[in-house]
């Protein structure tokens, strides 16, 4: 069972945030959390065009994430709100592809430019790191998001990957750029 263990941190203006997994009771707050962030960015793969999840939905992806081995899912609360939620993915049952993970972080607008991504992605890659079945892990960016990927490069992610056109933000197709980060044994990569 992947439950991140709770753990108070503390943003750059001193606000104090608490990391933990969620709740399957709190189904509700979550898809609330998403019906806001999918407004505050056009830097998500989904936007306000896109279905919520219902609330059973919601509650049987929070029950899976919860007893997932390798993936976890990471929430932030502070002042009575959630404030980001990210996580990592592990890309199934394939044996070619079972060293890898995806990682992805959404954030509530007003809690931006505090420091938060940089704790999140820091501890994303800290778990990444401490599972012994990972060895990659890998994000996506839409082209244009330069801070995100300026956060992403602090942190040893790299390009490796675009797709053309992938996204279409207000009928404007854009690239998606994927990002990855080696994080098993130097030894066994290849050139």
């Amino acid at each position: 069972m992947s439950l991140f263990p709770p753990k108070t941190v503390t943003l750059r203006d001193g606000a104090q945030v608490l990391l933990r997994s969620p709740e399957v009771e709190e189904a509700k707050l979550l898809i609330d959390y998403l019906d806001v962030v999918r407004h505050d960015t056009d830097f998500l793969m989904w936007g306000p065009d896109d279905v919520l999840p219902s609330l059973e939905s919601e509650r049987e992806w929070v029950k899976a994430r919860r007893d997932e081995v390798a993936g976890v899912t990471i929430l932030s609360e502070a002042d009575g709100q959630i404030a980001s939620i990210c996580g990592v993915d592990s890309h199934g049952p394939f044996v070619r592809v079972r060293h890898c993970a995806e990682l992805g972080i959404s954030i509530r607008k007003d809690w931006c430019d505090r420091g938060l991504g940089t704790i999140l992605l820091g501890e994303l890659v800290d778990w990444v790191q401490a599972c012994e079945t990972l060895d990659v892990v890998s994000l996506s960016v839409i082209d244009g998001n330069d801070r995100a990927a300026h956060l992403y490069k602090k942190h040893g992610f790299e390009p490796t990957g675009r797709k053309r056109w992938h996204i279409n933000r207000n009928d404007e197709y854009v690239d998606e750029i994927i990002m990855s980060r080696w994080v098993g044994n130097p030894k066994a990569v290849s050139s």
